[in-house]
C-alpha cells in the first residue's frame, strides 16, 4: 500500500511541477506578456471590433489596426517601414491599404519585445 501511495504522490508532484513551469514560465524567464484587454472601443459613437492589449496596466493598439479603422476619416494615415534608417514612417493624410492581418486578435498572453524602432511623423502636402 505504501508503494502505491508513493507512486500516486510522485505522479501528482510531477504534474504540479509541470503546471507550475508552464503557467509561471513567463515570470521565471522574465518574459513580458501582452494580454488582450477587455476595453470596449468606440469610434464616432460606434463600437469598433479591434483588439487592445494590456501591458503593465496600459492599453496598447497595433499601429496598423489604428490606421485601418481610421482610413477615410479626417485623421487618416499610412504606415511604411524605411529599411535604410530602420524606422517606422507615419504618413498623415495618406490612405492606408488594409492587409489581411489587420484587425486580427493576436491571442492571449503573447510575449512582446520592445522594438526600439524610431518613428517619424510625416505630413503629405
Amino acid at each position: 500500500m505504501e508503494i502505491f501511495i508513493r507512486k500516486i504522490f510522485k505522479k501528482y508532484l510531477t504534474l504540479l511541477i509541470f503546471l507550475s513551469v508552464v503557467l509561471f514560465s513567463a515570470n521565471v524567464f522574465g518574459e513580458n506578456l501582452a494580454k488582450v484587454s477587455s476595453q470596449k472601443i468606440k469610434l464616432d459613437g460606434e463600437n469598433v471590433s479591434m483588439a487592445a492589449y494590456n501591458i503593465n496596466g496600459n492599453n496598447y493598439f497595433k499601429l496598423r489596426d489604428l490606421a485601418a479603422i481610421l482610413d477615410g476619416k479626417a485623421c487618416t494615415f499610412n504606415i511604411a517601414f524605411d529599411e535604410g534608417s530602420a524606422s517606422v514612417l507615419i504618413k498623415k493624410n495618406e490612405s492606408y491599404k488594409k492587409s489581411e492581418d489587420d484587425l486580427k486578435n493576436l491571442g492571449y498572453n503573447k510575449a512582446y519585445i520592445e522594438s526600439g524602432k524610431k518613428f517619424f511623423l510625416m505630413e503629405k502636402k
